[in-house]
């Protein structure tokens, strides 16, 4: 997580003048202390762990208990049904064509946007991101997506930053608290709502 107007690139920067071996960075969000990392073993590390309570928690409101958030043996079971369903044999020559497919369109995209671009430059994370949602959706859907894109990306965009502002917040003390009176959590209840008709618009799409 980053604080409110910080960049990867000032973390990354901090990183590295700590010059210790695992690229580490600490901060403390009021009550809430919090690790950055960049060195693929400690993302390993924190990626293995037992327990994601109560660091995952604040998540389960976006994406339930799926493999994001689950622990133990729900985790294994269901990581082991979504590879199984993703990864067989007889769906693999599809997600290659369809990878293929999406990278041609998004050096299309690319070259078109920075042409036109004053000084030939383009936001390069927002076309990969676009590209890397629409490749999943069109895997599990077979149909487009950019019917839903900007009102989806507004929305975790949103929910990214109210987490962000709820993790340094006196909120992050009392769960209950943050959802009876915080103006935060409204924020997110409303972004929540725009991804939860989303899902619900793959899941009609899929069938």
């Amino acid at each position: 997580m980053l604080a409110p107007g910080s960049s990867y690139q000032n973390i990354l920067r901090r990183m590295k003048r700590l010059g210790g071996p695992y690229d580490v960075y600490g901060t403390l969000y009021g009550a809430t202390p919090v690790l950055h990392i960049a060195h693929p073993a400690l993302s390993r590390a924190v990626l293995e762990s037992k327990r994601k309570s109560p660091g995952y928690d604040h998540f389960k409101d976006f994406c339930g208990t799926g493999v994001f958030t689950a622990d133990g043996v729900e985790w294994k079971e269901k990581r082991a049904a979504v590879m199984q369903t993703v990864f067989n044999h007889a769906r693999l020559g599809a997600v290659q064509d369809l990878a293929l497919s999406e990278a041609s369109r998004l050096l299309l995209q690319a070259d078109a946007v920075a042409q036109s671009s004053p000084d030939g430059s383009l936001n390069f994370l927002q076309l990969t991101q676009r590209m890397t949602l629409s490749f999943i959706y069109r895997f599990l859907t077979g149909k487009s997506w950019e019917s839903h894109s900007s009102v989806y990306l507004q929305a975790v965009v949103e929910v990214r930053l109210v987490v962000l502002a709820y993790s340094r917040s006196m909120w992050a003390l009392s769960r209950t608290a943050y959802r009876w009176l915080s103006a935060l959590w409204r924020r997110e209840k409303a972004a929540l709502r725009t991804i939860h008709s989303f899902a619900a618009a793959a899941v009609q799409d899929a069938r």
